[in-house]
């Protein structure tokens, strides 16, 4: 009897055991891993924090590190480096009030200066190792050493050692609570202190706990839970000076490292035996071993976006986030399918979920009553159940088609085809069997299959998939064609294929949608075949998806497609054409997933199986994340060359993600951005689009997170950038930097200035030199025409004055110039007279008659024609000008007039004239 009893008990207490087990693996949590793979310096993260720009700051044992939110960058002690870290061994990272990073070392004191990109280490008299800091108010803070306590000023850049009662004031962890502090001295003591008349004291009289306190968090109503060393964790009552133990069974805790509180007021502890979360002080998780393969949690952090950071002591950080962990593993009672090759799902119409794995056999599990039944049958791909309901048919590629006996567990091996692919149902209780070697008929009285002939009898038809459409129809995914056969009652087939399906190879998978559209996934990606009223229908190919190959699909509750594919599962809104896939930043472990491996139950949770076990979800959770973030600017390189504040580019300032003006010389015109975005729920999947105004006309999608321009022209531009989460949301705000490139030296303003200015004194100096020049050709031309006047007046002496004799006075002779002058000029105008002649030297035609008969002996009509016969016997002489030309330059208006007046005046005709003078 005692054996008996002995034997129920350990099977109630096995029973609870795997009771508790199950729950715990059915809210298992999936996290992001961060390690040294992944850039972390050190896999020990001893601290975390976030600042203002949402980047995640890890103090390890070796280094500070920065997550952006894609990147991991280190920053170390360097040896004669002033503005690196002052020590690699780190003991805290804190954010104060006035949004500037500080780190405790094992070397002292130091905070992060943002705009050089640099550390600036505190003087501390006789500090060493800083353990600790908490701040006090705006400007002051209260350090911790191995030996002393300090107040600093960062104001005044000043440290006072601080004492309570005339004697040293060592703790190990602090924390703020309003305008208390709370103490974890190195004495088993809590101390709560406060300022009062601006000097830091004692509020309560400090009480002993059990066991060295590690870190302090408050609990509300001046209660505090307090992780110890060795008692596990303790809620200290610090008014009433006495605490209590926090109990959470046998598997609890011994050493406390971490506290924090999640965005729903859950409390985080990270202890030596892992993760667990506390509501109301019971506990709701514990972390199992496929959630934290490393137990020691040594800090625990909250973001900004509502995701919780757990540093480890060898194993890095990890990051969860609600709004990240939308897909959930199978739990098959005592069994998780959370690290199995999944090769089929299915559900079937008595309520039950078959799971087939690779190489660890078939389950069949009930949700409403939790039972499950497992069968020694690996790589499962297709189940079908028998129209009593009273068996399973199961195809495995290379094992062959099985028989279930639902009611007994047994099994037995069919005389099929060896590759059994897919099963359904066909007329008078028989089976239609896709296998790797055609299309089969399989009837279970007789156990026997028949092959049916393919449509074209020279050509291997291997079945991949099998499909049943809403009007009866037969549909064949093969590897080489899609086949759609019309089924009589007999089972037997009619090739009814459509024309548009011709060319449709390696089918993975077919659906059929409400609306009657047929859905095909292939290795090429996803089709949509819609019937027309002709028969033949068209199809359309699916774009967006990142993955070409589809495995599976299946229709939501909503009209929504959810397609699972070889990188990642994706959902298609089939009203906007939209695309969103989901990936390891969404909670998946399974990013390659199996042909036959997906399932949907009445309620609408899905079910999809791949490489690294079954994802489970109801879409209808999976809401549209609207949050947002703000992209930075990380990097900047300006000909390949990595720019840093005040380095000797001279071209940045402060630091690139601070800065929001630079100027560029014109030989630094090839410009590089990297970008990142602090979105810690989208990560991987954020994506960036980026526009240079004064460049670019439209905004451009990044591939990858940089940005570049070549040749930039002198001029003024704005570099915009913004940032999409992972359900296609962008920023409300992008991130702008102007940015000036000035010109080549000779080409700029002050340039031109001083250029115009100096082709001004040239043109000025050429100017006056011109009008000098012109003023000494001017006197130049005055003198020969004076001289060549003079020579005219001799010449007319002698050739037209009748008294060679007669003497002409300098004013007559002057008189007598003007006068030649004026007929010379004008001997071509035919209108030319001697009233012209009397008004161009100012005397009436009677003066001039009087004046020029006196000084030559002729009359002015005969001075001119004289002048003119003289000019035209010139002519004649020199030249072989026609007589009408030389009419017409000696001022005749008709040559046969000048004839006239020629022969008249020489005796000859002025042709007889030209010929003999020619000739001469």
């Amino acid at each position: 009897m005692d054996s008996k009893w002995m034997k129920i008990t350990a099977m109630l207490m096995s029973a609870l055991v795997c009771g508790w087990q199950t729950e715990a693996q059915r809210t298992e949590l999936r996290y992001t891993d961060y390690t040294v793979e992944n850039g972390l310096s050190y896999n020990s993260v001893i601290d975390i924090c976030q600042d203002t720009c949402g980047t995640i700051w890890f103090a390890t044992n070796d280094g500070l590190n920065r997550f952006n939110g894609h990147d991991i960058y280190t920053y170390r002690h360097i040896h004669d480096d002033e503005t690196s870290l002052p020590s690699n061994s780190l003991h805290k990272v804190l954010m104060d009030d006035g949004d500037r990073i500080w780190v405790c070392t094992s070397n002292g004191l130091a905070y992060y200066d943002a705009v050089a990109d640099a550390f600036r280490k505190v003087d501390i008299p006789g500090a060493v190792s800083v353990e600790d800091m908490v701040q006090i108010d705006e400007d002051q803070f209260l350090v911790s050493t191995r030996n002393a306590s300090y107040i600093y000023d960062k104001d005044k850049g000043t440290s006072t050692i601080f004492e309570i009662e005339g004697k040293p004031f060592v703790f190990y962890s602090a924390c703020r609570d309003g305008d208390n502090i709370i103490i974890c001295t190195r004495w088993k003591m809590i101390e709560t202190l406060h300022v009062k008349d601006g000097t830091l004291c004692r509020k309560y009289e400090p009480f002993k706990i059990p066991r060295f306190g590690v870190v302090p968090l408050p609990a509300g109503n001046e209660r505090y839970y307090i992780g110890t060393k060795g008692a596990g964790l303790i809620l200290a009552d610090a008014a009433g000076g006495s605490f209590r133990k926090i109990d959470v069974g046998q598997n609890g805790w011994h050493e406390v490292f971490s506290l924090a509180y999640d965005s729903e007021g859950k409390l985080w502890v990270g202890s030596d035996r892992g993760l667990m979360i506390l509501k109301d002080d019971t506990c709701v998780h514990r972390s199992s071993f496929n959630e934290m393969k490393d137990k020691n949690i040594r800090s625990l952090f909250l973001d900004s976006s509502g995701g919780m950071w757990i540093g480890t002591e060898f194993a890095g950080v990890k990051y969860w986030n609600k709004k990240r962990d939308k897909f959930k593993p199978l739990a098959m009672a005592d069994r998780l399918l959370s690290d199995e090759i999944i090769t089929v799902l299915h559900y079937d119409e008595q309520g039950a979920i078959w799971a087939g794995t690779r190489y660890n056999g078939l389950d069949r599990y009930f949700p409403e009553t939790g039972k499950r039944f497992h069968y020694e049958l690996n790589n499962v791909r297709t189940i079908c159940l028998s129209e009593d309901g009273k068996y399973a048919y199961t195809g495995a590629e290379v094992d062959g088609m099985h028989r279930i006996d639902l009611r007994t567990g047994g099994t037995k091996l069919l005389k099929t085809p060896i590759d059994a692919m897919s099963i359904t149902r066909a007329a008078n209780g028989k089976l239609w069997l896709g296998a790797l070697v055609g299309l089969y008929l399989y009837d279970p009285r007789r156990d026997v299959s028949k092959q049916v002939d393919p449509p074209t009898k020279d050509k291997l038809i291997r079945v991949l998939s099998l499909y049943k459409d809403s009007h009866g129809r037969l549909w064949n995914g093969a590897k080489e064609h899609l086949i759609v056969y019309r089924i009589s009652e007999d089972n037997s087939v009619k090739d009814v294929t459509p024309a548009t399906l011709d060319g449709i190879v390696q089918v993975q998978c077919l659906y059929e949608t409400e609306d009657g559209t047929m859905w095909i996934g292939t290795l090429d990606g996803l089709i949509a075949y819609r019937e027309s009223a002709s028969g033949d229908g068209e199809i359309e190919y699916i774009q967006g998806l990142q993955a070409s190959t589809v495995r599976g699909i299946e229709e939501d509750n909503d009209g929504n497609l959810w397609v699972s594919t070889d990188n990642g599962l994706c959902r298609y809104i089939r009203e906007t054409g939209t695309i969103r896939t989901y990936n390891k930043d969404d909670g998946l472990r399974c990013s390659l997933f199996n042909t036959c491996a997906h399932c949907k139950d009445p309620s609408g949770t899905m079910y999809f199986g791949g490489t690294n076990g079954v994802e489970v979800f109801d879409p209808k959770d999976i809401s549209v994340n609207t949050e947002t973030f703000r992209p930075n600017i990380e990097e900047l390189t300006v000909n390949n060359i990595s720019i840093k504040p005040e380095d000797k580019s001279g071209i940045l300032k402060r630091n690139i993600s601070l800065t929001e003006d630079i100027t560029l010389r014109h030989w630094q015109n090839s410009i590089t951005f990297r970008f990142s975005c602090p979105d810690m729920i989208s990560g991987s999947t954020t994506s960036f689009e980026y526009m240079l105004d004064g460049f670019d006309k439209t905004w451009n999608t990044a591939r990858g997170r940089e940005a570049t321009y070549t040749n930039l022209s002198k001029g003024k531009y704005i570099f915009r950038l913004k940032a999409a989460n992972s359900d296609g949301i962008w920023c409300g705000t992008p991130r702008i930097l102007r940015i000036t490139v000035r010109p080549v030296w000779y080409k700029s303003t002050l340039a031109r200035v001083v250029f115009m200015l100096a082709l001004a004194g040239a043109a000025a100096v050429l100017l006056l030199k011109i009008l000098k020049n012109k003023e000494l050709e001017k006197k130049q031309e005055i003198e020969r025409l004076t001289k060549e006047y003079e020579e005219k007046v001799q010449k007319t002496k002698l050739n037209m004055l009748v008294d060679l004799s007669y003497d002409l006075k300098p004013q007559e002779e002057a008189f007598l110039s003007s006068v030649l002058a004026c007929v010379e000029k004008n001997i071509s105008n035919p209108e030319f007279s001697v009233e012209s002649l009397a008004a161009n030297v100012c005397l009436s035609r009677g003066n001039l008659h009087l004046k020029v008969k006196t000084l030559t002996g002729k009359t002015p009509v005969e001075l001119i024609k004289t002048m003119r016969m003289k000019k035209a016997c010139s002519l004649m002489k020199e030249t072989s000008l026609s007589i009408a030309e030389i009419a017409e330059q000696t001022g005749f208006q008709t040559p046969g007039y000048f004839i006239t007046v020629f022969k008249s005046r020489f005796g000859e005709t002025p042709g007889h004239y030209a010929s003999r003078v020619r000739q001469k």
